[in-house]
């Protein structure tokens, strides 16, 4: 962690002159509740203040979202910085020199050389992309109807062989080490470098300052999956960044055009729209969406038309409005994404693709719409139903202005009084209040009692890594069978916590016998009375024996990133709310 490299004068008078008051300040209207403040949460969308600010631990916390931390956190999230540059901008904001720590130095070294290795390989790639090896990429990039001018604005290339970038940049002088950390390449079986990317078309990644921070990759062959990314890397969190901002925020244009793939980016592009961007290979995410929001507040989806275009617009949506933004939806009507509808247009893309935008749907009315599409209007159990739905729908709706208006529109369509539509409105929002405050209550006691565990109590300092070592330690009991997949991919060196590392080691032992069902005898030699009642609590949880190794698989994932982030002196394993939520969602995914 780079926060433990640097010096303590440095942190000393860094957090005297960026008091977390005087921080959050420049960003939000803060109002003093009793010893601390209290504002609106810049981090999502809210009408009641829930983010305080404690003066007396230099922190602040949002019970809306679960974002808290020390002042570096807050810059962090708000202006979409990394943790060091962070830190170099409340350094330059309070007028205090950024240190020569060595290791700090090296970290920082290390951050520029990965800029490098990029520059050097996005040219690369563009060289080979018209070279005698990128003839067949090329003649694909001609079919799809992309021009070269277009190729170089956003610096396609190509990868051809296993091991072309990983030859180029050690003939430039780039160690091993700093091209495998990159994310270019990997060590093979024999130690060789191996190149990630081969027989792809390449997009890179460019971030706001114009860096290449890492490439999208589609594959020419057979190769799955079709498309891949750079993976996380010093300098690139697929989460955080967008493919095209470094275009789009400059666009003159109000809105911004969100888009599924790197190939419809560059085709909406290409027929003169510069204000379109696309997440990286997964659903957008708050950290893209508040990135978004520093530049425009209106967003028009512009996903695929098939089922699963249609769930991540949903889920688009929801992140987008929580962002503040404006949104609407494009409904593609010819083809199955803007690429495909784009080609077939030809010579009157722009100007029908210019149509489509205007015709966008508001994200309240598309969804009407599609849940509307569902139900038989002609029947009225169906037009029940319809309502239910819209009603929770309009529920969302943060601003009353916007949710009267709409309640407005339902109630006339469907012929019953507004009032009784924003009735069911404010009943709805008092359900899911309910469900929310259960689920306060639930995290609330979990962490009271992590805290006086008096048998495991290093739970209390990692709450998340020892509710998944519980949780994979019941698994094991009623799955012995996968005990050697299971410690494959485990050991219990990786446990968190010393009792369940005890616990993980015995069961083990004991199946390693030959046993094939776990006793809770086995365990009386080894552990105390107290020991044994937790024990016992393992083998009760019969929910286990319905799961599958996905489930497993996730418990570990989880386990390993803790012991991880522990080794490195990262202190994000401590008990916190947002970290018992996280988990808890983990846990109700896996369990799907």
């Amino acid at each position: 962690m780079i926060f433990l490299l640097l010096p303590e004068y440095f942190l000393t008078e860094l957090f005297s002159k960026n008091d977390i008051v005087s921080v959050v300040s420049l960003y939000v209207n803060l109002k003093r509740s009793g010893r601390n403040l209290v504002s609106l949460c810049p981090f999502h969308n809210e009408k009641t203040a829930s983010m305080f600010v404690y003066p007396e631990s230099n922190s602040f916390y949002c019970f809306g979202c679960g974002v808290g931390g020390s002042a570096i956190t807050f810059i962090e999230k708000i202006e979409n910085l990394s943790y060091i540059d962070a830190i170099k901008f409340l350094a330059q904001k309070a007028g205090i020199s950024f240190p020569g720590d060595s290791s700090t130095i090296s970290l920082l070294k290390q951050r520029e050389i990965i800029f490098s290795i990029n520059r050097e390989s996005a040219k690369f790639y563009y060289d080979l992309l018209y070279s005698k090896e990128g003839i067949k990429a090329l003649e694909y990039m001609k079919k799809r109807g992309i021009l070269d001018n277009t190729i170089r604005y956003f610096g396609i290339g190509y990868s051809s062989s296993y091991y072309s970038i990983s030859k180029f940049l050690l003939n430039k002088g780039y160690e091993e080490e700093d091209i495998v950390k990159s994310g270019l390449a990997f060590y093979g079986r024999k130690g060789v470098l191996v190149d990630r990317f081969f027989n792809r078309v390449m997009f890179p990644i460019i971030n706001i300052s114009g860096n290449v921070i890492a490439f999208g990759a589609r594959a020419l062959g057979d190769q799955k999956p079709k498309y891949i990314n750079t993976s996380e890397t010093p300098i690139f969190k697929k989460g955080s960044n967008l493919f095209s901002i470094n275009f789009a925020k400059k666009s003159k244009k109000d809105f911004f055009i969100l888009a599924e793939g790197y190939m419809d980016v560059v085709a909406i592009s290409q027929i003169g729209f510069d204000n379109v961007v696309a997440s990286l290979g997964t659903s957008i995410t708050s950290a893209q969406a508040r990135l978004i929001s520093k530049y425009i507040k209106e967003v028009v989806i512009a996903y695929d038309s098939d089922r699963a275009g249609q769930n991540a617009t949903e889920k688009a949506i929801l992140i987008l409005r929580q962002a503040g933004m404006f949104v609407r939806v494009l409904k593609i009507s010819r083809g199955k994404d803007p690429d495909e509808f784009i080609r077939l247009c030809g010579n009157q893309a722009s100007y029908q693709f210019s149509e489509l935008i205007k015709k966008a749907e508001n994200d309240i009315e598309y969804r009407l719409q599609k849940i509307g599409s569902m139900f038989d209007e002609a029947k009225l159990e169906h037009r029940l139903m319809y309502l239910r739905e819209a009603i929770k729908i309009l529920c969302e709706i943060d601003d009353v202005m916007e949710q009267e208006i709409w309640a407005g529109k339902l109630s006339h369509e469907m012929k019953i009084e507004k009032e009784t539509v924003m009735s069911q409105i404010k009943k709805e929002h008092r359900r899911k209040q309910r469900i929310h405050e259960r689920g306060e209550g639930l995290i609330a006691k979990k962490i009271a009692l992590a805290k006086d565990d008096k048998i495991n109590p290093e739970k209390s300092k990692f709450l998340r890594a020892a509710s998944a070592e519980e949780a994979l330690i019941s698994y094991l009991i009623y799955h012995p069978e996968e005990v050697s997949i299971i410690s494959r991919e485990i050991d219990p060196k990786d446990f968190c916590t010393t009792f369940n590392r005890r616990v993980f080691r015995s069961i083990l032992h004991i199946l390693a016998r030959g046993i094939k069902e776990v006793n809770i005898d086995e365990f009386s030699k080894e552990f105390s009375h107290e020991e044994m009642s937790r024990i016992v609590k393992l083998f009760i949880k019969d929910s286990f024996k319905k799961e599958n190794f996905s489930s497993a698989r996730c418990y570990i994932r989880v386990i390993i990133e803790e012991k991880k982030r522990n080794t490195i002196g990262n202190d994000s394993n401590s008990l916190d709310v947002d970290s018992i939520k996280e988990y808890m969602k983990m846990l109700k995914c896996s369990k799907k």
